[in-house]
């Protein structure tokens, strides 16, 4: 590894890294590194800070002492000094330190000599913990909503505590003041209302487990929402087709966007459906894809459709890298792996911006709700795009008959005759 990324230089450099102290140990996390992806300039730089960090840290390795994330940094600071002389590299003093922190700690980690610094626990983190257990294991919630009960409970409880107060005084008072203060902060009227929701099950959870007794959850109150901010707020069809088309060049970003396009605008899926497909999701013999779905934990197989099943296939062999990861969609910037919510959302968002697409929403779940909207003006029943989306209840399904205009359009245009 060492002889490929310092072959062209001079034979000093190329002895200095090989007659270092622990050669075998940098070696293998260079190994590491590349198959991550990284190109061979990454790869050098890498080689050089993890160099310094074994003649630093030489000692403390062969003898298995744990070295702490407070001493990488001072060695960093110490190699910058010494070995980042240039002017450019002077202006980018950042960079380079946060290059050193991030691969010395990587490399000790590799070999569990990274010191975990012991954090104080967080008194309310008890409450979370007890309140998301019997979430999970006595009502049965899926995944996703346990993390929206933690965020919102979580968020309450580190503010009100920082005033040094225990849970036993909490008052409504309290948490109107919360509340307004997450209003303050930007956010919107739906996520509060979404939050006031999650501290209304929190707090029942909390009387009946008599740890304060003098709020009544039902007396939290959410900002007013108005139905049509619930209907569905997707593109039109022919925007998504436009989103879909600006993905069909050559361009690696774009072979590897298409197919994830396609499954949201045909299949209505969600990210996290997405993020969590795998290579062996796919039937290539039945031409059929696998969904697990993320709210009712149900797995589905649905016919493969060519569009889809052609652009992923052109991703796999064209751009995605050989690896150990089993999910289908990777991440084209080093370290390579899998592809997360929040990147899917860019990749959405990112061309609605750029065509012009303007709505209430931009991400995924729009495309979602422009699906779903096609199937009924296709002349899909409730039923049957409701199973498509993954929905347990028929009324999950109703809101988007609402957006039907087509259909609302046809009722207004029916001559009733004499029946009025």
């Amino acid at each position: 590894m060492l002889d490929k990324l310092f072959s062209n230089n001079r034979t000093g450099v190329l002895l200095r890294h090989q007659m270092a102290p622990l050669h075998e140990e940098r070696v293998k996390f260079l190994e590491l590194r590349n198959k991550d992806g990284h190109d061979d300039l990454h790869l050098r730089n890498v080689a050089r800070v993890i160099l310094w960090a074994a003649h630093s840290f030489h000692r403390k390795i062969v003898e298995r002492t744990p070295i702490m994330l407070v001493q990488v940094r001072v060695a960093g600071k110490q190699w910058f000094e010494k070995q980042c002389r240039c002017q450019n590299r002077k202006s980018n003093r950042r960079r380079y330190l946060k290059l050193f922190e991030r691969e010395v700690s990587s490399w000790l980690r590799s070999m569990e000599l990274l010191g975990e610094e012991k954090k104080r626990p967080e008194p309310y983190r008890i409450f979370i913990t007890d309140y998301l257990a019997a979430m999970e294991h006595e009502h049965g919630f899926a995944p996703n909503t346990i993390n929206n009960k933690r965020k919102a409970t979580s968020m309450l409880l580190k503010w009100y505590f920082s005033k040094k107060r225990s849970i036993a005084s909490i008052r409504i008072a309290d948490i109107d003041r919360f509340v307004a203060w997450l209003s303050k902060r930007g956010y919107c009227r739906r996520s509060l209302a979404t939050i006031a929701s999650e501290l209304r099950s929190f707090f029942r959870y909390a009387r009946r487990r008599g740890w304060c007794r003098h709020i009544n959850p039902e007396a939290i109150e959410a900002p007013k929402l108005y139905r049509s901010e619930l209907l569905p707020a997707g593109p039109h069809w022919d925007d998504v087709q436009k989103i879909v088309e600006s993905a069909e060049t050559d361009r690696a970003a774009d072979i590897r966007d298409l197919p994830i396009l396609i499954l949201f605008a045909t299949y209505g899926l969600r990210s996290s459906e997405v993020a969590k497909l795998k290579l062996e999701d796919i039937d290539w013999k039945k031409n059929q894809i696998r969904i697990h779905h993320a709210k009712n934990r149900r797995t589905e197989w649905y016919p493969l459709v060519p569009a889809a099943g052609n652009a992923i296939l052109r991703y796999l062999r064209s751009v995605r890298l050989r690896n150990d990861y089993r999910e289908v969609f990777l991440k084209l910037v080093p370290p390579i792996t899998p592809i997360s919510g929040g990147s899917l959302y860019d990749v959405v968002c990112g061309r609605m911006k750029k065509l012009g697409i303007h709505g209430l929403h931009r991400g995924p779940h729009s495309l979602r709700h422009s699906c779903a909207t096609h199937l009924l003006a296709e002349g899909f029943s409730l039923k049957e795009v409701g199973d498509q989306l993954g929905h347990l209840s028929a009324k999950s399904t109703s809101t988007y008959a609402k957006v039907d205009l087509n259909q609302l359009r046809a009722v207004a245009e029916f001559n009733f005759g004499d029946v009025l």
